[in-house]
Parts: structure tokens; sequence; C-alpha cells
């Protein structure tokens, strides 16, 4: 490589990280990447499966962000409870790829691994956080 190619790449990067927003855009580009494509690189019998790991965990990577950009306690909290579905997404896709257990059609993958109704303790998390945020935007500080 030249000496003019190699200066002319180091302006490049220079020129990259002095960009206020570059760290999130690369995020953004892998996160993307990661959610659409990654799939594709498994054995084809794994796809669907990837492809929704693939989703929660773009999902979760956006929900970062924007916990980050608004900083706020309503903000977290929200996010807080989309975040827990996510991760059962991914947690409980990773189990069942790494050790498969019997589903029917239709079944829930985390709810027949554990042997109980899981939507029922997420409604039950979302509505303890909807009052948190109640109290942060509607009920003053006392």
């Amino acid at each position: 490589m030249s000496a003019a190619v190699g200066r002319w790449l180091l302006g490049r990067l220079q020129w990259w990280r002095q960009q206020p927003h570059h760290v999130v855009g690369a995020l953004l580009l892998i996160g993307a990447w990661v959610t659409f494509y990654a799939y594709e690189f498994a054995a084809p019998r794994l796809w669907a499966e990837l492809w929704n790991i693939g989703g929660a965990l773009g999902r979760l990577l956006l929900l970062g962000l924007v916990v980050l950009a608004y900083r706020s306690a309503p903000v977290t909290a929200a996010a807080l409870w989309w975040a827990v579905e996510d991760l059962q997404v991914v947690g409980c896709g990773v189990w069942w790829m790494v050790s498969p257990w019997p589903l029917e059609s239709g079944e829930n993958q985390c709810s027949t691994l554990v042997g109980v109704p899981l939507s029922l303790a997420g409604l039950s998390l979302g509505a303890v956080l909807a009052w948190v945020v109640h109290r942060a935007t509607v009920e003053p500080a006392r």
C-alpha cells in the first residue's frame, strides 16, 4: 500500500471518528446485518429460530439506543418490559436450538419449557411498569 493511500485511509478514519454519531451508525448497520442476514450462515433447519433471535437482538439494540437517547425513568421502564420479552425470545430460542424440547403447533416455546403461561407474568410486569410510568409522568413528585 502506498503512503498516499495509507494517509487517505487514516484521514477517512479520523473523519469517521469525529462524527457525532459514528458509533450509533455502525451499531445500527451491524444490527441490521444480524437481524436480516446472519441466519443464512446456519443450517436451513435453524433459519426460522435464528430469524426470531436476530429480530429480538435487533430490537434490543434499538431499545438500548432509545433508553440512552432519552435517559428518563418512564422510557427506561417501558423499554425494560420490552427487553424482558425479547430476552425470553433469545434465551428460549438458543436453549431450544442446543437442547430441543417437543412443541405442538401454536405452543409458546418458553411457556412449554417451564410449564407455566409466561404471558401472564409478562402482562403483570407490563402492568407494574405502566404504573411506574404513570407515577413518573402524571403524579406530582412528593
